[in-house]
């Protein structure tokens, strides 16, 4: 009897069992919260998919042609939805993609069942997640900086410290090519969708926000209907100006460029002045300004060059036949290396267009393009050491957006 008494006054192991059963709800607390936080992350992985292929329905239906309703259309338009969250998504429970032909909208509805893996200890495995997203037409151009050339090795590359900020517009890319888009060293870009037609590289320190959109369809020139001046015969052969002499210039056909060098301080009266078979180049501590003015280049060999420490202050513009367009560059011209280089001191209103030019944008610590003008087309994009800034909005525009740019693009619903 004494032993058994002893044995029912001994509290040496309520601690142990007290713990015991105080760990189960201990553990099973902290597997929720690890749960949820992956059930998050899953839902925001799926809203980017859903963003992406509500946005590519819209966009497939062909708004820059109207909003009639069209059966061919509406197949291309779910294609288009469906690749997207194929090529992106995962295997969900149900995927609905419907089109309202009368506001131009799409409606994206993804759901699946999340598995829980910590939370079983509470006896609960599973979790359904469910998202939605609404891409309509919008008064604005779908995408502002956009790399055309459809078989380059690599359409848009940011290296070293390169970054783009695109405001309330996309970045596209329609290279096909695995490196599509590429992202090194320590810059990021930031804009409302990124796209790729092929694949995408990310460096370990480079940041995409969001994440790029891999085998979107090529996004199509908005510019395409844009008819660009043709030149006539030459007016001025390989002008060159230098020193520190004031210069002023007018429209006409620069055969050879236009080379501004030293301290020339040269202003472009309002016209078109037609760069034919040269480069308009602005380096050293040259400054250029202009009000009104576009520059168009032809020929072999004619480029856009601005390097060194320029000072260059340019508007395009804001009617005619070049209304909104600062730089432009023949669509079936052959392939050109443009560059804005150095630490050009560089203010530009107005859209660059060089369809088949490589252009490079390197050395500045900021170029910033003023949020209701900008528009960057090229056959494919570099941007290393600079952060260009890049926004669109020609609805608030003074000046109107580019012959050829439709005022209607495609935005997700707020």
């Amino acid at each position: 009897m004494g032993s058994i008494s002893k044995f029912r006054r001994n509290k040496n192991g309520n601690v142990g069992i007290v713990f015991a059963v105080a760990s189960v709800a201990v553990v099973g607390a902290v597997g929720v919260a690890l749960d949820y936080s992956d059930l998050n992350r899953q839902r925001s992985d799926m809203q980017n998919v859903a963003d992406s292929a509500a946005l590519a329905t819209v966009r497939a239906f062909g708004l820059l042609e109207g909003k009639k309703l069209n059966l061919s259309k509406l197949i291309a338009a779910y294609v288009d939805g469906q690749k997207i969250i194929a090529a992106n998504g995962e295997n969900f429970d149900s995927k609905y993609i419907t089109f309202d032909p009368d506001t131009a909208s799409a409606t994206v509805t993804l759901s699946k069942t999340g598995e829980l893996t910590l939370a079983k200890i509470l006896g609960r495995d599973k979790a359904q997640i469910s998202v939605k997203a609404v891409a309509t037409a919008v008064a604005t151009p779908s995408a502002c900086v956009i790399a055309l050339d459809p078989v380059a090795p690599t359409g848009i590359k940011l290296s070293t410290s390169g970054a783009v900020e695109a405001g309330g517009c996309a970045i596209w890319s329609n290279s096909t090519s695995p490196y599509s888009i590429s992202g090194g060293g320590s810059g990021y870009a930031k804009a409302s969708m990124i796209c790729s037609a092929g694949g995408v590289s990310v460096g370990s320190g480079f940041t995409f926000s969001p994440s790029v959109y891999k085998y979107c369809s090529p996004i199509a020139d908005p510019l395409e209907t844009y008819v660009q001046p043709v030149p006539g015969t030459c007016q001025f052969s390989d002008l060159t100006l230098a020193g520190s002499g004031a210069h002023v210039l007018n429209p006409g056909v620069y055969c050879g460029g236009i080379r501004l060098q030293g301290s020339a301080s040269v202003e472009f009266k309002p016209g078109i002045y037609h760069i034919v078979g040269g480069a308009l180049k602005i380096g050293a501590g040259a400054t250029a300004t202009g009000s009104g003015v576009t520059f168009v280049a032809s020929g072999a060999g004619s480029s856009i060059d601005f390097t060194g420490s320029a000072s260059i202050t340019l508007s395009a513009p804001t009617s005619g036949i070049t209304e909104g367009i600062l730089f432009s560059s023949a669509r079936n011209g052959a392939s050109e290396e443009s560059n804005i280089t150095g630490s050009t001191n560089l203010h530009i209103e107005g859209a660059i267009y060089l369809p088949t030019h490589n252009l490079k944008i390197a050395g500045k610590s900021t170029l910033s393009i003023p949020p209701t003008h900008s528009l960057l087309i090229a056959g494919t994009l570099h941007f290393a050491s600079t952060l260009v800034e890049v926004r669109s909005d020609y609805e608030a525009a003074t000046m109107k957006a580019p012959a050829g740019v439709a005022y209607t693009g495609i935005r997700l619903a707020k």
